[in-house]
């Protein structure tokens, strides 16, 4: 099945799917954002998590018909994201408690690629796709992007409590390098840290 998904830059006529896979593969870590979960699912959008254009590095895996996954890349000097809304309509709908809490979220999971580091910001499978191997997809595109790019080293961040995926990179080639605790998070998520990974790349990694 995994021969028959397509990875391409998000698209505006797909935004919206890319968009509910992103929330539903991390509304735990937006439980505490807002009690209110319709409110929470407006995450993604409302802080720009997914941007458009050609300038942009995130990408989406689809059959042609329907988004399967999404995987968010961030390079050295690569743009940033902006929120799609003003701060005060962010404060209106999230409250000020709850923009703070982003920005420190934000912070926390934060990562600045070096110049030869491909950094994979997230990745998520929708639920309907799951076992199909798109995960496994996306990260191969991301390897083959990270040495045509000339990177060394493909990277990742994934919450100390989610072994299943953690176990997913260890497949692929990844190691922890090293893992990071916060009560800054636990407080914010629940989740009490996360494992750094990296794989180390060369000419032969790209197939």
């Amino acid at each position: 099945m995994s021969e028959q998904v397509e990875m391409m830059l998000c698209t505006e006529g797909l935004y919206q799917q890319a968009v509910a896979v992103l929330n539903d593969g991390f509304l735990p870590k937006f439980r505490r954002m807002h009690p209110d979960e319709q409110i929470r699912r407006s995450f993604v959008d409302d802080f720009g998590l997914i941007a458009l254009g050609e300038s942009s590095s995130d990408y989406i895996a689809t059959d042609g018909q329907r988004v399967l996954g999404v995987l968010l890349l961030k390079e050295a000097g690569g743009p940033k994201h902006l929120p799609n809304r003003s701060t005060g309509e962010l404060v209106r709908r999230y409250g000020i408690s709850g923009v703070i809490k982003a920005m420190i979220l934000g912070l926390l999971v934060a990562h600045t690629p070096d110049q030869d580091e491909l950094y994979i910001d997230s990745i998520a499978v929708s639920d309907d796709a799951r076992g199909m191997g798109v995960g496994t997809t996306m990260l191969g595109f991301a390897q083959e992007l990270a040495v045509k790019h000339g990177c060394r080293r493909l990277t990742l961040q994934v919450m100390v409590e989610n072994p299943r995926a953690q176990r997913l990179y260890e497949r692929f080639g990844f190691t922890v390098t090293h893992t990071v605790r916060s009560l800054w998070l636990r407080w914010l998520t629940g989740y009490s840290g996360a494992h750094y990974m990296e794989k180390q790349l060369s000419s032969d990694d790209l197939r």
